[in-house]
C-alpha cells in the first residue's frame, strides 16, 4: 500500500474556501475574457492596449466587488452563478477596439449590481435577525 503524506493529496475546488474559489473563477475569467483570443473570431482577432485594459480593468472589478461580498457571507455558488460572468467573458468578442466605452458602460452596470447584490443581503441578514 502506498504512503501518502498530507502534502500529496490532491483534493478538488470543492474542498477549498469560498474565497479561494472565487479566485479560481477570477483566474478563470483573465484567462478566458482577457488573455484568451480567437483568430477566427472577426472582432477579436485584434484587441487595442485600451480594450485589453478594459477587460482586464472590469475582470480585476469582478473579482474584487466579489470578493467583498464572499467575505460579508454570501456563497460563492451563488456569484458564480451570476449572468455578468458569462457576459464579461464574452465581451471581449462582442465589443471591437473602437467600443471601448461599452467595455467601461457594461463595468459600471457590473458595479450596480454588485451594489444591488450587498443592499439585498443586507435586507436578508436585518430580517434574519
Amino acid at each position: 500500500m502506498p504512503n501518502f503524506h498530507a502534502s500529496s493529496i490532491v483534493v478538488g475546488p470543492e474542498a477549498l474556501s469560498s474565497a479561494q474559489r472565487w479566485e479560481l473563477e477570477g483566474a478563470a475569467l483573465i484567462k478566458e475574457g482577457v488573455l484568451q483570443q480567437s483568430a477566427l473570431d472577426p472582432v477579436d482577432t485584434f484587441s487595442s492596449p485600451e480594450k485589453q485594459f478594459a477587460l482586464l480593468d472590469m475582470a480585476l472589478t469582478i473579482l474584487e466587488k466579489g470578493a467583498e461580498l464572499i467575505e460579508l457571507g454570501i456563497s460563492v455558488q451563488e456569484l458564480t452563478a451570476l449572468p455578468m460572468l458569462a457576459r464579461a467573458r464574452r465581451a471581449k468578442q462582442t465589443y471591437d477596439s473602437e467600443q471601448v466605452g461599452k467595455i467601461h458602460e457594461m463595468k459600471e452596470e457590473f458595479l450596480q449590481e454588485f451594489h444591488n447584490i450587498r443592499l439585498e443581503y443586507a435586507k436578508f441578514k436585518e430580517h434574519a435577525e
